[in-house]
């Protein structure tokens, strides 16, 4: 009976070693059965780009955006990826030398996003019901609409992203 609960605590510790080992190796976007990032931004596309007509490039920002955060951005930072079925923009505002702290995605695909995050808010435009404009052309995308939040407060994006190589 001893040599039988022996040999079974060692299966079981062999097994669990080997759990731990297996979950060790993988990086923290990464789980077991997958070979890369989870997200499917520019960083998981990045690579594939030949095979699959995606372009990628950088972000030429020329826009203005008012309401809770005011500033006017024209540079050229951050990333972005365009295939024809999907686009993903971002940047971050000290990427762009902005006073305020926040970043900013767009995420094309089969539900359009914009969405600024600052702070612990995040705010969404290009959902129905929204007020303004959006028109993607790509490499173009062009803005004229508000982004509000759950917690009532709201932006106004209004100007251009294009994505440069």
């Amino acid at each position: 009976m001893g040599a039988m609960r022996s040999i079974r605590m060692s299966v079981l510790a062999t097994g669990g070693l080997m759990l731990m080992l297996g979950l060790a190796a993988c990086g923290p976007d990464e789980s077991p059965g997958t070979s890369g990032p989870r997200s499917g931004g520019a960083a998981a596309t990045a690579g594939a780009g030949a095979a699959t007509g995606e372009r990628t490039g950088v972000v030429a920002i020329d826009l203005v955006i008012t309401g809770d955060i005011r500033e006017t951005i024209k540079k050229t930072a951050g990333t972005c990826s365009y295939d024809e079925s999907t686009a993903y923009f971002a940047f971050t505002a000290k990427e762009v030398g902005a006073k305020a702290d926040f970043d900013l995605r767009v995420e094309l695909g089969s539900m359009p996003t914009l969405a600024v995050h600052a702070g612990g808010d995040s705010y969404t435009a290009l959902k129905a019901g929204n007020k303004g404009t959006f028109a993607p052309s790509l490499p173009k995308i062009t803005f004229d609409t508000d982004a509000p939040n759950f917690s009532g407060g709201n932006i106004h994006v209004k100007g251009t992203l294009t994505c440069q190589k």
